[in-house]
């Protein structure tokens, strides 16, 4: 099984992506739009305007994209507050590598990734799960807590969008749920949408 380590966590990986395509109905297709000088280009290669490099994270899907901004419906200023605080925790605590706080603002079916990803790379419970997640993610493409300006909430049933911009001006959308009183991350890394 430890040979399977860095091969569990890519299909973990895998997994996560598509549940979060899923989560708005969206597919992973791309789509070509017209350029600045009339040239089409594909959305898979344009970098971000962060200018890191595109990857499965940061990468801008023009059918996602859509689907997100009109998923379910608008909620309130007290919810998008309320997912801010949490979003902002979360986000500062993956910076510092703080894995144990990390791991306090996971949804319950993140906690069990977590530590499935943990039990496939020698234990260590929810932590080492986070910590194997990260080395996978892009988190490290930014120095310190990323800075939000969050924008506006999108709900639908038990799914919840936070759409917010960084300090780069990229738009980024973070895949949250409520989990009795409490808003919990849903996603583990944020769907680049513009």
């Amino acid at each position: 099984m430890i040979g399977q380590g860095p091969r569990a966590v890519a299909v973990l990986t895998a997994i996560l992506v598509a549940l979060q395509l899923s989560a708005c109905g969206g597919d992973s297709s791309a789509t070509e739009t017209t350029g600045i000088e009339g040239v089409a280009e594909d959305p898979n290669e344009a970098p971000p305007s962060s200018g890191a490099e595109p990857n499965a994270w940061n990468n801008v899907n023009e059918d996602l994209r859509g689907d997100i901004l009109s998923f379910g419906h608008k909620g309130s200023e007290a919810e998008l507050e309320g997912a801010t605080v949490v979003l902002r925790a979360y986000l500062a605590a993956r910076a510092d590598d703080r894995y144990s706080e990390v791991c306090s603002y996971l949804s319950e079916f993140l906690l069990a990734v977590a530590k499935g990803t943990a039990e496939q790379r020698e234990g260590g419970g929810c932590p080492a799960g986070v910590e194997s997640l990260e080395g996978v993610s892009s988190a490290g493409e930014t120095e310190g807590p990323p800075q939000i300006d969050p924008d506006i909430i999108r709900r639908g049933g038990k799914r919840t969008f936070v759409i917010y911009e960084d300090g780069y001006g990229d738009t980024y959308a973070m895949l949250m749920r409520r989990e009795g009183d409490a808003w919990k991350i849903h996603g583990f890394e944020p769907t680049r949408i513009f």
